[in-house]
């Protein structure tokens, strides 16, 4: 089968196209025929070894698995013996961590759900890590509720576009903060209010909130409880990349250790930290989501398969409003001809 491969950590230009032998299932494992790949800001961490701490994970000197790719959507072609879920023909979609960025990929089938009938392969693909994290923080770590107000920092990128639309979703009243560009986008989401960081400083305009999701990570920490309302919940999904000494080595997590030992006290606001898993079960809760109408996605741009070290490029520079998506499979590919060469914002 044919995959994009990388050797050793580094940039783009690290990735090689090679011919790789075709996966086959486990017992508990499905074997998915990729069409789309969706790139999350985890990616790009991933390709360049980076903190280093997290090299203990995935590969010391080089990558364990030598294939990028987390997030897939495609079609189910081979089933383990121990796997009653799903069937050969099966559109699903699933969060691979590594290893999508191939004609074929094997994945526990826990990981997996079917893909939501009203999106494209090339949207599904967009949907189960980021989407995941999004509705993690909100109902598990946020606990958000009904009638809430909830700020969501970073709400134009690739976690918060579906954040925005999950926490609406759950009945919240939404904040998005996002740039000039982007304003419009946040508000099509479903945000209620919009605040543009360029102009506002969030924290001088003194509203606070009941809950806040911050992807970006560049308030400090000591700053957040000025946000939250009486019993308010912070939750960090994005830790900024850290210092310049300790930055490399361990990147978020030392915000991430900051929360725990500022989250608790102070007027009984909390500070946390979204540490997102892979839970097939919360891929499904997002599929109903989808198929219900709540959700819709937030495509910037799509990549022929050619051109993905052009797309990990462009994940890297943090600039992307929603989500970046490579058409790796025939279905994909004809509906990225279909839809043009950028994909619009639906």
């Amino acid at each position: 089968m044919k995959a994009l491969t990388q050797s050793a950590y580094g940039s783009p230009d690290t990735f090689v196209v090679r011919e790789l032998p075709a996966p086959s299932a486990a017992a508990d494992e499905v074997v998915v025929r990729v069409e789309a790949v969706g790139l999350n800001a985890a990616d790009w961490h991933l390709f360049r070894g980076k903190p280093y701490a997290a090299r203990a994970a995935f590969g010391l000197r080089r990558p364990k698995n030598p294939v990028m790719g987390s997030d897939v959507s495609g079609v189910v072609v081979q089933v383990g013996s121990d796997v009653t879920t799903f069937a050969v023909g099966d559109e699903v979609m699933v969060e691979a961590q590594r290893g999508g960025l191939a004609e074929l990929v094997a994945v526990k089938a826990t990981h997996v759900a079917r893909k939501p009938a009203s999106f494209t392969f090339l949207e599904a693909a967009t949907l189960p890590l980021a989407g995941g994290t999004a509705l993690q923080a909100l109902r598990d770590h946020g606990k958000v509720r009904a009638g809430e107000s909830v700020l969501v920092i970073g709400a134009s990128g690739g976690v918060g576009t579906w954040a925005v639309q999950i926490a609406v979703a759950l009945g919240a009243e939404v904040t998005g903060v996002c740039s000039t560009r982007n304003v419009d986008l946040v508000r099509s989401l479903g945000a209620a209010h919009v605040v543009d960081y360029t102009a506002t400083d969030v924290l001088a305009a003194g509203t606070t909130y009941d809950v806040v999701i911050d992807m970006i990570g560049d308030v400090p920490l000591r700053e957040c409880r000025r946000l939250l309302s009486p019993g308010g919940r912070y939750v960090m999904v994005g830790g900024g990349e850290g210092g310049r000494i300790l930055g490399p080595v361990f990147g978020p997590m030392g915000r991430t250790f900051g929360t725990f030992v500022l989250g608790r006290g102070g007027e009984k606001r909390s500070l946390n930290a979204a540490i997102a898993k892979r839970d097939g079960a919360d891929v499904e809760v997002l599929r109903e989501m989808a198929d219900a109408g709540s959700l819709k996605p937030s495509i910037e741009k799509v990549y022929a398969f050619d051109d993905a070290r052009e797309a990990l490029a462009q994940i890297e520079t943090g600039r992307v409003a929603g989500k970046l998506a490579i058409a790796v499979g025939s279905y994909a590919a004809e509906q990225h001809a279909t839809a043009g060469d950028e994909a619009s914002t639906t």
